[in-house]
């Protein structure tokens, strides 16, 4: 019971469960539930937040594409006064296949994150395109062939519903930040259009040719049969349109998506005399992981939009970690 994700993990006799229930708002709760359900059940944990003044309550909708098609989201308004021209907008995506990122569910410090930037006065809009909303895998086929077209598409779609249905948006401050096939999305967002002011691309695929070919291959086909289909839907071509600041994060042994293609994006907008900023973490997988690198990235990122969105600069001593002593560390 209770709207949000519930993940249900059953006894092997089918008598009880335990649920997992969680909502964007709301952390994790587990209860053991006996079977048939409600005859006997208690809540066994639950995480609570000492946070000044409470979660600020999200929105979670569905927004039309142009189509009409129904794209999940979320919507995380900024706190505080918002000035005439508008609040900065950041766009948080991810957008493959069938891997839906704007579900009623606990992020945990990444909805603590996203609290951090409404904080700062800036809205976040967490939104799937009709191929990552997970509703079957039959929505995915429409990119079959190319990837990044309908999915720039849906998301534009979003970004332009919100600006008109809601108050508080400034469409010279909207950003889009993503990681691995959101990197992607992010790359080729901000060389197949205007709208975004700001980028921020990890991990990211930039020639499909190099990436795993049997996650590629299932819906692009072979590079053979469909060399359109792979030229169009890379970055690497239409580096020299890239529109907006833009900042590339990497790890240096990335063995999923290898750093070769940042590398190879980085050439092309140097080649092309467009300037840009990169960061690669030594050491690093595919994800950051190591907590000295994770507070770094947070502040990469943190002074990233802080210029390229026109931010009120944060405290000072918001960027120091006291020598390394994790105690001194102040998070937001």
């Amino acid at each position: 019971r209770g709207d949000g994700w519930h993940a249900p993990s059953f006894r092997p006799d089918g008598g009880a469960l335990v649920d997992s229930h969680s909502s964007v708002d709301m952390p994790t709760r587990r209860s053991w539930i006996s079977c048939p359900a409600d005859t006997r059940s208690f809540e066994i944990d639950a995480v609570e937040l000492n946070l000044p003044g409470g979660l600020q309550p999200s929105q979670v909708l569905t927004i039309p594409a142009k189509d009409g098609y129904p794209l999940p989201a979320v919507i995380h308004p900024p706190l505080g006064d918002v000035p005439a021209s508008g609040a900065p907008l950041l766009v948080e995506i991810y957008g493959g296949p069938q891997s839906a990122s704007a579900s009623n569910r606990w992020r945990e410090t990444t909805r603590l994150y996203r609290e951090w930037l409404n904080r700062r006065g800036v809205g976040v809009l967490v939104v799937d395109n009709r191929s990552s909303a997970a509703r079957g895998s039959g929505d995915s086929w429409p990119i079959a062939g190319q990837f990044g077209a309908i999915e720039l598409d849906d998301t534009l779609a979003a970004v332009n519903w919100l600006q008109n249905h809601r108050d508080w948006v400034d469409a010279d401050r909207i950003a889009i930040n993503g990681w691995s096939f959101g990197g992607y999305m992010v790359t080729y967002a901000m060389t197949h259009s205007d709208v975004f002011a700001a980028g921020i691309a990890g991990g990211s695929v930039t020639d499909w040719r190099e990436y795993d070919a049997f996650y590629t291959e299932r819906y692009m086909g072979l590079p053979q049969t469909n060399p359109d289909g792979y030229r169009a839907g890379g970055v690497l071509a239409s580096a020299n349109k890239l529109s907006g600041d833009l900042l590339l994060i990497h790890g240096e042994v990335d063995d999923n998506v290898h750093p070769t293609g940042t590398l190879r994006l980085a050439d092309r907008l140097q080649r092309a005399g467009i300037p840009f900023d990169l960061m690669i973490y030594t050491s690093a997988a595919h994800g950051v992981r190591d907590p000295n690198q994770v507070w770094h990235l947070r502040q990469t990122i943190d002074r990233f939009l802080t210029r390229s969105l026109d931010l009120a600069e944060i405290a000072s001593d918001s960027h120091s970690r006291g020598g390394g002593d994790s105690e001194t560390r102040k998070t937001p």
